[in-house]
C-alpha cells in the first residue's frame, strides 16, 4: 500500500518545521519589470479577467480547491498563506470606496506592448 502525502499538513506552519525555509531567502523571489506592474498586466489581460469571473462565480470552495492545488504543485503553500493573510486584512468598504472590487472596463480589443 503506498502512503499518502497530508498535504495540509506540510501547507500549515504550526505542523511542518520545514514550511516557510524555502521562502525566506530573497533570492526565490523574482523582480517585477522596470516601469510596470506584472500583476497588473496580467489582470488587464481579457482572457484572463474572463477565466477568472469564471472560476470566482464557482464559489470560495473552488477558489480555495484552485489555490490548494497551486501551492502543492508548485510547492509555494508558504506565499499563498502569506498573500492570503494580506489580502484577509483588506478593508472591504475601503476597497468599494475606491472601486478596487471590480475590473475596470475590458477594452473594444485587447492592447499588447510591443517589447
Amino acid at each position: 500500500m503506498t502512503a499518502t502525502k497530508n498535504y495540509a499538513a506540510l501547507s500549515d506552519p504550526a505542523r511542518n518545521s520545514q514550511f516557510g525555509r524555502n521562502w525566506t531567502d530573497p533570492s526565490h523571489r523574482k523582480p517585477a519589470p522596470a516601469g510596470a506592474s506584472a500583476t497588473a498586466e496580467i489582470v488587464a489581460g481579457v482572457e484572463y479577467r474572463q477565466k477568472i469571473e469564471r472560476v470566482y462565480a464557482l464559489g470560495a470552495r473552488c477558489f480555495a480547491e484552485l489555490l490548494a492545488e497551486l501551492g502543492v504543485e508548485k510547492a509555494i503553500m508558504p506565499i499563498i498563506h502569506e498573500k492570503l493573510e494580506l489580502y484577509g486584512n483588506i478593508d472591504p468598504e475601503a476597497l468599494r470606496l475606491l472601486d478596487g472590487d471590480k475590473f475596470w472596463p475590458a477594452p473594444l480589443h485587447e492592447v499588447r506592448r510591443v517589447s
